[in-house]
């Protein structure tokens, strides 16, 4: 619902929110003070074609081949390395806690390897490579375990090794990966986490970042893909999608076993506004799980599904498969509030209120992994619970989805029939003129614009008090679009007043970012 000023839950799943990979690997060449009789480029050769295996989900095939290097070169961390990584995968788009063991089991392994090679000879870049990696990955599983502190401490030490390494390799094209993941995230972490910047002890680069990935995804030896993927992923998040999905697209075909793959571009594909192109990468990938034994993502297959027909408006289909998503789905507490309250709704609209009501005692069990729009949800869903939709809500609702959808003209009209269902209630009416802004707005309609955004701010919600600095930050969009600078920036400044509100911290660099616009530095 555009009507929300951000949409963290469509980021596809399976992708956990700090996903940077500090995948580094070893030299084509055999490692100083090492075993010379060992066949390098075989063990260069099956290594790659792990790796393939592993981007294609075909993990078994995968442990096999890793199997294989580390039984050739048994000294050598990559098949060890690599291996483990294959659970950290699994563990990543299952959330199995079978794997997560698994992981850091044979991650100790590694460390241990790459440890012992150092104290052999401190100079070994590429086993500081290994070891900077393996670190950066187990800080990975720790944050999607729930634990922050310890994922912090496993990722400054990765950094460390990474900044070791490349002193004494600068060559080291494989290192830009994790250079260019932890400077782009380190530049994302939200104000209210700024402890963690201060504990790894660097600022983040966003361009710089996006720069070091570029480096990885041209000159790595076995980061290309990683790193093209991950670039692609921010890319979109950085508004830049036509570059996204012109590095997403080869590996689509380079991998096409990739669930994962199909419903990111499924996701974006629904982002762009182009639903049928979306739902045909979801059938895409719902055949390959079809021919598979082991099914990855059938969950966020049916999820994405399901919230392709919701913003449709189509709650009959929407009902459908996210009854099926809940049925996947392994780990309920691992469901996104947002999602839930979708769910809610949906039930609710069909005319089950007593399945609306189950999911809304499922949403108040919710830990904060929807991140910072997570309480939002919440409230909505006790709101839910408390009485059933009215039905300015529902239009509200039907009106957002609409804009999602970029039919404006349909968004107007369920906005208007939502003011007028609101009467006199204030958080509704808000609720629903604001959405009528954001509509005009994008209509292109200025002048109505401006005197709803006007309408808007004249009102006290009581609850929905996110929706007054909103309307703000859309009535200097407005204002600055017809000449009236001035104005534009005093609207800015009564946006800039209000604190402790919902999407706080989305519009605050979407204020920052006007500003700039306005005075001409953009």
């Amino acid at each position: 619902m555009t009507l929300f000023p951000i949409r963290r839950e469509d980021r596809p799943p399976g992708t956990p929110p700090l996903l940077a990979s500090l995948l580094v690997a070893a030299l084509l060449g055999p490692f100083p003070g090492r075993a010379q009789t060992i066949d390098w480029a075989q063990v260069h050769e099956i290594t790659t074609r792990g790796i393939d295996y592993l981007y294609n989900l075909e993990m078994e095939k995968a442990r096999m081949a890793f199997d294989s290097v580390n039984t050739m070169a048994p000294g050598d961390p990559r098949g060890k390395f690599f291996r483990s990584m294959t659970h950290f995968w699994t563990y990543t788009l299952k959330n199995d806690e079978q794997e997560f063991a698994r992981f850091m089991s044979e991650s100790d392994t590694v460390v241990e390897i790459c440890e012992r090679l150092l104290e052999q000879d401190p100079k070994d870049a590429v086993a500081m490579f290994y070891l900077g990696g393996i670190r950066g990955y187990r800080g990975l599983a720790q944050q999607l375990n729930g634990s922050m502190l310890n994922a912090v401490l496993e990722g400054r030490k990765g950094y460390g090794y990474l900044e070791d390494a490349v002193r004494l390799r600068p060559d080291l094209s494989d290192a830009q990966m994790g250079f260019g993941m932890f400077r782009y995230f380190v530049a994302k972490v939200p104000r209210g986490f700024g402890w963690v910047a201060r504990l790894l002890g660097f600022e983040g680069d966003l361009e710089g970042g996006l720069k070091s990935l570029r480096i990885a995804a041209t000159k790595g030896i076995y980061t290309r893909s990683e790193a093209t993927f991950y670039l692609a992923q921010f890319l979109y998040n950085e508004h830049r999608q036509e570059e996204a999905f012109a590095l997403m697209k080869p590996l689509l075909l380079r991998y096409p076993e990739n669930t994962l793959f199909h419903v990111l571009y499924a996701s974006w594909l629904f982002r762009d506004n182009r639903l049928d192109e979306a739902s045909e990468a979801l059938r895409n990938a719902s055949a390959i799980n079809a021919r598979k034994t082991i099914k990855y993502g059938e969950e966020f297959i049916y999820s994405t599904r399901a919230t392709i027909a919701y913003t449709r408006n189509d709650f009959a289909s929407a009902l459908e498969d996210y009854a099926l998503f809940l049925e996947k789905i392994a780990q309920r507490d691992k469901i996104p509030a947002v999602t839930y309250y979708r769910i809610a709704v949906t039930r609710e609209i069909m005319g089950d209120r007593a399945g609306a009501l189950a999911i809304c005692r499922e949403i108040e069990k919710t830990t904060g992994r929807g991140g910072w729009n997570e309480s939002y949800f919440q409230r909505k869903g006790r709101e839910l619970s408390a009485q059933r939709l009215p039905t300015a809500e529902i239009m509200i609702i039907r009106g957002g989805n609409a804009t999602t959808r970029k039919d404006f003209d349909s968004a107007a009209v369920h906005y208007r029939l939502a003011v007028d269902a609101a009467g006199s209630n204030p958080d509704l009416r808000a609720r629903a003129l604001y959405g009528l802004q954001q509509t005009l707005f994008e209509k292109g309609n200025d002048s109505a614009a401006i005197t709803t955004g006007r309408e808007v701010v004249g009102l006290r919600p009581a609850i929905e008090t996110w929706t007054i600095p909103h309307a703000w930050f859309q009535l200097a969009r407005s204002l600055g679009r017809v000449g009236q600078r001035s104005d534009a920036l005093e609207a800015l400044r009564k946006a800039e007043e209000f604190d402790d509100y919902d999407f706080q911290q989305s519009l605050e660099g979407r204020l920052e970012a006007e500003r700039k616009k306005l005075n001409g530095n953009q």
